[in-house]
């Protein structure tokens, strides 16, 4: 006879919990970088901030406007 319940699988351990989270978050991360990638395309963004890398317009801290503030996000993050 079968014990009761002996079907449901044993909580994963704390290494594979670990595992688990750790690869959500990186999903998440990747596609928060993806997305504003894209926004920096479709917005014409791309060189708000000049040639200046990994300053913008030659500055740590830049003046911020719309595009400005696309551009420093995709490079920050």
């Amino acid at each position: 006879m079968e014990k009761p319940l002996s079907h449901i699988k044993p909580p994963p351990d704390k290494g594979e919990l670990n595992f688990r989270i750790l690869t959500i978050l990186g999903l998440i991360v990747a596609f928060i970088q993806i997305s504003l990638g894209g926004f920096v395309r479709v917005t014409d963004s791309g060189m708000a901030c000049g040639d200046d890398w990994p300053l913008c317009d030659g500055q740590l801290v830049p003046t911020f406007n719309y595009e400005v503030v696309l551009e420093y996000a995709h490079r920050v993050s």
